[in-house]
């Protein structure tokens, strides 16, 4: 109960204080804005020039908010992002009915934002250090890849992360 209540507590702090992106990205232009405005009262760092990071709840992409947002930049233009969707260790351990639920959510909301169905991708033999199971989302302005990793099964399930990752193609 904890866990949807601190849910719902963090879609309400990212409807009333952070940036909903989904039109933009599904329509292409948030890839061309600058930064600034698209993110106007949102609480954001700049670490160095080619990276911005969204503090963890204050961005959203329609229905789905996000953890921490890490944007890779172009000056003040956004040339990709990467959102935690979960995260072992800034949200804890979870179970595996919650993380497939938090799975299943997330798929259907980029379905929802972007308008076409996603593609389960085949990782190829040494493709990533840990395995990933992976989802894309392609229209004619966009890309979205869903990853998630977890190991084990029932009674030693361990969820790590969900992340959403996003670029102009």
């Amino acid at each position: 109960m904890i866990r949807i209540a601190s849910c719902l507590s963090l879609l309400f702090c990212a409807a009333a204080l952070g940036a909903d992106l989904a039109e933009s990205l599904k329509s292409g232009d948030f890839w061309k804005k600058d930064v600034n405005t698209t993110m106007e009262g949102v609480p954001v760092q700049r670490p160095d020039a080619e990276h911005m990071r969204a503090r963890a709840g204050s961005v959203s992409f329609g229905s789905l908010t996000a953890g921490e947002v890490i944007f890779v930049m172009d000056g003040n233009t956004p040339k990709s992002l990467q959102a935690m969707i979960y995260n072992k260790g800034d949200d804890g351990t979870i179970s595996a009915e919650d993380f497939n639920t938090q799975l299943e959510d997330a798929k259907a909301a980029i379905e929802e934002l972007t308008g076409v169905r996603g593609k389960l991708r085949r990782a190829a033999k040494g493709d990533s250090a840990v395995k990933l199971k992976s989802w894309e989302w392609k229209w004619d302005t966009g890309v979205i890849r869903l990853e998630a990793n977890s190991s084990g099964k029932k009674k030693d399930f361990e969820a790590e992360f969900i992340r959403l990752n996003a670029g102009p193609d």
